[in-house]
């Protein structure tokens, strides 16, 4: 994992990274998931 920077996502400082790992998505996660990845998008 590396460190890319940090972003702010509804008031929250959330760290930025590049993870080479497998990301899991299941039905729970999913909303999160796309939730999170639109917000770092813009």
């Amino acid at each position: 994992m590396e460190l890319i920077g940090s972003i702010r996502i509804k008031g929250e400082e959330v760290k930025r990274n590049i993870d080479t790992g497998v990301d899991i998505i299941s039905k729970d996660n999913a909303k999160l998931k796309l939730d999170f990845l639109r917000e770092l998008l813009k």
